[in-house]
């Protein structure tokens, strides 16, 4: 009895350890997931409005904007222009649209503003910057959290380069843009995060390093012409899917694990029917002797 209470004990040590080992990869999965459903539904919304909606929630952001170049002020105090929250959300569920980078492979959803909840499941658009409708004289933020054990969001951020290209997808249209300055600041130099005249940006913005948080690095990225921008996205589709890749690695946490589940099992029963074997050849052996 000592020797299968042992052995079930392992068994639960062992399917404890296994499942803080998988956790991260089964919360990135469910995270991924999670994203890619939101923008299915959110490009399947689109999908479903007339010309007409869509050119009534362009110019809507298009005149937000307009009030934001005429209020700088604006920027450190977003509630001076109201609306805000109703741009761009054709789902009603605060998604304005995706953000698509390419040589991360990485789509995230873009929330209406940078709230705890928001940077939990996706992207959050700075609010007091611009929202993303390009243009000159706009400069749209997008943040996101990076190192989280269960998302993997802007982790990668660090590993673009000038000259990479990611997207915005709003609407039915989509915005390129071309990294062209990478820096770390402090949280208080957030000037260039401003819209300047002439210039039409658009700058990803997370947290580094990673579990010290004391700068922010900014990859800032100009707009290209949608001419230009073409060429890279075929070169984009041929790369592996991202969404594969978690199904490889739940598939592969899962099969470890069901592996130690059978094999711990086993060790179980044979050490029961050791004992039963045991008990068995004692109880011959003492009537054996009363007769």
């Amino acid at each position: 009895m000592q020797r299968e209470r042992t052995a079930l004990l392992s068994l639960l040590l062992m399917l404890v350890g296994l499942l803080i080992l998988c956790y991260p990869t089964i919360g990135s999965f469910i995270n991924g997931f999670t994203q890619t459903r939101a923008i299915v539904n959110y490009c399947g919304r689109v999908d479903e409005l007339t010309a007409t909606e869509k050119a009534a929630l362009w110019q809507a952001a298009e005149n937000y904007n307009a009030a934001l170049r005429q209020n700088p002020a604006a920027f450190d105090e977003p509630n001076l222009i109201p609306g805000y929250k109703d741009c761009l959300d054709p789902e009603k569920t605060g998604i304005m649209g995706y953000v698509d980078i390419p040589k991360l492979r990485l789509k995230l959803p873009i929330y209406h503003g940078t709230s705890a909840p928001v940077l939990q499941i996706g992207a959050g658009h700075l609010a007091g910057s611009a929202l993303p409708t390009g243009g000159l004289g706009n400069h749209t933020v997008i943040s996101a959290h990076s190192g989280l054990p269960t998302a993997r969001l802007f982790t990668d951020l660090p590993k673009l380069k000038k000259g990479d290209d990611f997207c915005l997808h709003v609407l039915d249209k989509k915005l390129t843009y071309r990294v062209i300055q990478i820096q770390k600041v402090t949280p208080k130099h957030s000037e260039s995060l401003r819209c300047q005249p002439g210039k039409d940006y658009c700058t990803l913005f997370t947290c580094t390093p990673y579990g010290i948080n004391t700068h922010r690095l900014l990859v800032t990225g100009e707009r290209l012409p949608d001419q230009a921008a073409g060429v890279k996205d075929k070169k984009a589709g041929l790369e592996w899917p991202p969404w594969l890749t978690g199904y490889l690695k739940l598939g592969a946490a899962f099969a470890a694990l069901a592996a130690n589940i059978i094999l711990i099992i086993k060790q179980v029963y044979l050490l029961h029917g050791q004992k039963r074997g045991g008990l068995q050849h004692g109880k011959g052996g003492c009537g054996e002797k009363t007769e």
